[in-house]
């Protein structure tokens, strides 16, 4: 590719690309692509062996829900969804299955990762879009607070933020962020008060809430032990929800179906660099995607049932 890239020319207009080896060469390589004026409109990990990733390059980028390209991507959903249903198993190598078969099922116009660069950042759908007095969940913190810091600053504190963490000692870090609450609790099913341990509906119902509008999840594993009943109430709860799901790809499947069924729609899904298991996915509920500027569904993971 060296020689490709520092032609006095373009010689390719969009060049679709698996990069092999570590994070340096990687970079390296990006970095010349850059140089040569071209833009990363795509990337994927492949989900069997993490240090290969493909790149799609093009010179302008004109991606867009038009339909052509959305009934193309119709035209694989049944694909798709046999895949995420019947293809999906409990071991490690399933997950390039997983990984493969999704795609983001709505467009989100204003798409933003909101706190670290690095592991911990969560993608937004329009957060400027946040109204007035708006009420953000923020479920692990695990000694970063960039999330809570950055989205504050980018609403200009028109939220109340709510911080959950099992460990005491953060309490001081987000005590230092305007209109943010830290309570040292660990999240579960069912309350039990006496030893610290809150579900979702216990949180709102100490607080008199009865709506989220950022729900943002990050509590190793209990995921799995939690979601179940928020997907499973009668109204949504929270607009979005940005979790991170971890363990085997029978389980982040199994979960991802308890989403759709719920009627929440896929708009952005991201690897974790660190460990293969590891995804963050963000949600949006079709009760609320015209408030974010989303109209159009490209295409479904699932065939659920409508609900409701």
């Amino acid at each position: 590719m060296l020689d490709v890239l520092s032609a006095e020319e373009p010689i390719a207009c969009q060049i679709l690309i698996e990069i092999h080896q570590g994070p340096f060469l990687h970079a390296k390589l990006l970095e010349r692509f850059a140089k040569a004026r071209y833009m990363l409109f795509s990337y994927e990990i492949n989900g069997i062996k993490h240090p290969s990733l493909e790149q799609e390059f093009i010179k302008i980028d004109r991606s867009r829900f038009d339909p052509l390209v959305k009934a193309f991507f119709q035209q694989q959903q049944k694909a798709r969804q046999i895949t995420m249903r019947q293809n999906l198993d409990s071991s490690h190598a399933a997950f390039h299955y997983l990984y493969n078969a999704l795609m983001p099922e709505v467009n989100c116009p204003r798409l933003v990762r909101v706190g670290n660069t690095d592991d911990g950042g969560k993608w937004i759908c329009d957060p400027w879009q946040l109204p007035d007095n708006c009420t953000v969940y923020s479920l692990g913190v695990g000694g970063d607070v960039t999330f809570e810091v950055e989205l504050s600053n980018m609403t200009n504190l028109r939220c109340n933020t709510f911080s959950v963490d099992p460990d005491t000692k953060y309490a001081s870090l987000v005590g230092t962020i305007p209109k943010v609450t830290f309570n040292a609790w660990r999240m579960a099913q069912v309350d039990k008060p006496a030893e610290k341990v809150r579900s979702i509906q216990g949180i709102m119902q100490e607080y008199g809430h009865r709506y989220i509008d950022i729900l943002k999840i990050d509590i190793d594993n209990a995921e799995h032990e939690v979601m179940p009943d928020v997907l499973s109430a009668e109204e949504p709860i929270a607009c979005q929800i940005l979790i991170e799901i971890h363990q085997g790809p029978f389980l982040h499947a199994k979960l991802l179906e308890r989403f759709a069924k719920a009627r929440y729609m896929l708009f952005s899904y991201e690897i974790n660099g660190y460990s293969i298991d590891a995804c963050e996915y963000s949600f949006i509920h079709i009760s609320c995607m015209q408030r974010y500027g989303i109209s159009d569904t490209l295409f479904k993971l699932f065939n659920t049932a409508r609900r409701r």
